[in-house]
């Protein structure tokens, strides 16, 4: 998957909606304040200006998002999938990051590793979200 599709996917996650009719994005998650018009400057390559895969501006409020989603057979607000792995060494010299329930990602750099994590989240999610599940369970997410 390539950083543009990658960021495609996390800007979907995150409530960004795609214009047909332009080549961009508009975000809509932010309560109308997003809101597409005819006179809304569409920003070309817009999934590689969004930065997830090298920012960590960006890229946090992705995790928080992430560290909310509740576990398969959550029983408290307190089964979710929050960062456990964030930044150790790995065995060999690179860093790791993990959320609860998920697989490890370690890659050269602690953001290439979140941002790794971030993406397998996203993916288990969208193929889990299409899954009936149990009344009042959540999603197991990610892991082997």
């Amino acid at each position: 998957m390539t950083i543009e599709e990658s960021n495609k996917l996390i800007a979907e996650f995150m409530g960004w909606k795609f214009i047909d009719n332009g080549d961009g994005y508009v975000d809509t998650s932010l309560n109308g304040k997003g809101r597409f018009t005819e006179k809304t400057t569409l920003i070309p390559n817009f999934c590689i200006a969004l930065k997830y895969h090298s920012s960590w501006n960006r890229l946090m409020p992705v995790i928080e998002k992430i560290s909310k989603e509740p576990l398969i057979g959550a029983e408290t607000a307190q089964d979710v999938c929050y960062p456990v792995t964030f930044g150790m060494p790995h065995t060999d010299g690179t860093k790791m990051f993990r959320f609860a329930g998920c697989a490890l990602s370690h890659l050269e750099t602690l953001i290439e590793a979140a941002y790794s994590a971030v993406i397998d989240f996203i993916q288990y999610h969208n193929e889990q979200s299409t899954e009936p599940q149990p009344e009042g369970k959540g999603k197991e997410v990610g892991g082997e």
